[in-house]
């Protein structure tokens, strides 16, 4: 990843766009950021995922509560 040459001297050598560079760098750094386990946005997302679990679990308590309540005032 580092050496004695820049970017530019390397992508001009082989001829490589360097908007292709850019997206090849990009894709490097995603799969690098997933391969490890992923940090900021991923982690955000798995605290919301466990928030949406721990919320629906939440309702359908609250759901069973009424069903109960209501079936008791019935009966």
């Amino acid at each position: 990843m580092r050496g004695d040459r820049t970017v530019v001297e390397i992508y001009r050598e082989h001829g490589i766009d360097p908007t292709v560079y850019d997206r090849w760098r990009e894709r490097m750094l995603e799969g690098a950021k997933t391969a490890l386990g992923g940090t900021g946005d991923d982690a955000e997302l798995a605290e919301a995922h466990r928030r949406i679990r721990q919320l629906e679990r939440s309702l359908g308590k609250t759901m069973l509560e009424v069903e109960i309540l209501g079936e008791a005032s019935r009966g």
